[in-house]
């Protein structure tokens, strides 16, 4: 693994010595299930390395990240068709209420149906086995959360400070000898990311939980090291120009205000002094020690930077394609001179799966959301001692549903990790809280998982194949895509989808050229 900019230690760095020894006491109390525990360790790496190393340089950051990110997904589903986890998590799938079964079968089952209608089928089944098998790494998780003894949020505390401080750490190291040396500021010299917005999609999952860090720390000194990360975080999100993340963040903690009134006072201070000294910080790093960022504010009258084309052409392809879509990641198929994915989590869904399957996805996201706010207000409202904590989970999920409204966070490899364990501790959180039954992995029969049988293991298996097969015929020749692209002027075209070069059309196939030529043509013409 090779780093981007150098890492050097930090003054603050003693702060987390504590953290991290009680991460690993909790972790070796997990030994009885060695696999679940190696599992959470290989999911902490990614988590803490991706941000700030190219692990594989010869081919990018981004497929970097997704080749990791595969690695991860095969794992897991290894451990559910092969180990006894998958007992474990087959328990707290079979705790979830039926109609979810049911929906999520649908779902999956719909977006098999257009894979295997659309142009590409294989590119369009390796969508399907993405999103499939990053529901058994989150399953796998919730599942090591749920049965562990004391909450998640001593595992993942020193996981995600420590991965905020090393990315914060690089980024000062960068900063200066940008301005010792000359070089570029950030966010042109960014760091683990391959594009800025990506950085803003890691952000809206992690803030809201170093709020709860910051709030349940129990020492002065910790609090004070772990309000300056996140001060930290909140001058890059402002320099980083992020509206759609910006917005995001802020209408979460709104909803926690309104959600959870006098308890939330302590959640909303901590996010209300981290706006003010990241402000500060901004102001210092990114107008006094240096100029020409666009700030959040610099850019609040830039426009939709095109998305209302992508929503346009969207509806398009929607009303073309109503029932079964146009196919899983066909969005990249048509080519478009913007990007190749519409920037939005629902158009996405009902242009690609088809409307079926974006209503029942929306059903599912509705009825789980209302379900858990009801039962975290309970909680709450009672004085629970892990307020905070779930309070920190409600603002991660509302802020990265929002920012999935603007962005593609759910296509990037490391934002679909994160997606995963941010499901996986919703999961978990859920399971656990009193409300009159006991916890999946002692309400359930101990053959529970015999409902999920051989057929769960037989889609499990086939989703693996599909990626290994995937993997086997792109891998080999990323080196060589973007030539191709540009032999067909597809250099003008955005990329970054599943691979750094996004587009998946044949770029042999005539009528892909001309439509490319055509729209090269209706820019010049715009210009």
């Amino acid at each position: 693994m090779t780093l981007n900019t150098p890492l050097y230690p930090v003054a603050s760095a003693g702060l987390i010595q504590r953290w991290w020894s009680v991460g690993l006491s909790e972790l070796a109390y997990a030994h009885a299930v060695p696999a679940a525990t190696l599992t959470w360790g290989l999911v902490a790496v990614f988590l803490v390395g991706m941000p700030v190393a190219d692990s594989l340089p010869f081919i990018g950051t981004y497929d970097s990240q997704r080749l990791c990110e595969i690695a991860l997904f095969l794992w897991a589903a290894g451990l559910m068709m092969l180990s006894e986890e998958r007992a474990h998590g087959g328990r707290l799938f079979q705790a979830l209420p039926r109609r979810a079964h049911w929906g999520l079968g649908l779902v999956f089952a719909l977006g098999v149906a257009s894979a295997l209608l659309a142009p590409r089928p294989r590119y369009a089944l390796l969508e399907v086995s993405s999103f499939l098998l990053m529901g058994v790494l989150a399953v796998h998780l919730a599942s090591f959360f749920q049965r562990h003894r004391t909450e998640p949020l001593r595992l993942v505390k020193p996981v995600l400070v420590l991965g905020t401080m090393a990315y914060l750490t690089v980024f000062l190291v960068g900063h200066a000898q940008a301005l010792v040396v000359g070089g570029s500021l950030w966010p042109r010299a960014l760091p683990g990311f391959a594009h800025v917005r990506m950085f803003n999609q890691w952000q809206v999952w992690v803030m809201p939980l170093l709020i709860a860090f910051v709030a349940l720390a129990p020492k002065r000194r910790e609090r004070w090291g772990l309000r300056i990360l996140l001060a930290g975080m909140v001058m890059l999100l402002i320099a980083s120009g992020g509206r759609g993340a910006t917005l995001a963040l802020v209408g979460s903690s709104l909803l926690i205000g309104a959600l959870y009134r006098r308890a939330a006072s302590a959640w909303l201070r901590e996010a209300a002094l981290a706006a003010g000294l990241g402000g500060a910080m901004y102001l210092l790093f990114f107008r006094v020690l240096a100029s020409g960022n666009l700030s959040v504010l610099d850019r609040a009258g830039l426009g939709t930077s095109g998305r209302d084309l992508l929503w346009a052409k969207a509806l398009h392809l929607i009303a073309e394609h109503p029932v079964f879509g146009y196919g899983p990641m066909h969005f990249a198929y048509d080519p478009s001179p913007l990007a190749a994915h519409p920037h939005n989590l629902v158009l996405q869904w009902a242009t690609e799966w088809g409307l079926p399957a974006a209503i029942i996805l929306l059903g599912l996201l509705g009825w789980g959301g209302v379900a858990w706010l009801r039962r975290t207000r309970s909680a709450v409202y009672q004085g629970a001692p892990e307020s905070l904590w779930l309070m920190g989970l409600t603002s991660a999920l509302s802020a990265s549903l929002a920012n999935a409204l603007v962005d593609g966070s759910v296509i990037a490899p490391l934002s679909q990790v994160g997606w995963a364990v941010l499901g996986a501790l919703l999961l978990a959180a859920y399971s656990g809280m009193d409300s009159g039954q006991r916890p999946p992995s002692t309400a359930l029969k101990a053959g529970a998982n015999s409902k999920l049988g051989w057929m769960g293991r037989l889609v499990v298996a086939a989703a693996a194949l599909v990626m290994v097969t995937n993997m086997s015929l792109d891998v080999p020749t990323l080196h060589r895509r973007d030539y191709d692209y540009r032999a067909v002027r597809f250099s003008r075209m955005a990329p970054l989808r599943f691979w750094s070069q996004g587009r998946i059309a044949d770029v042999e196939d005539p009528a892909v050229i001309r439509r490319v030529e055509q729209l090269a043509r209706e820019l010049a013409a715009d210009r």
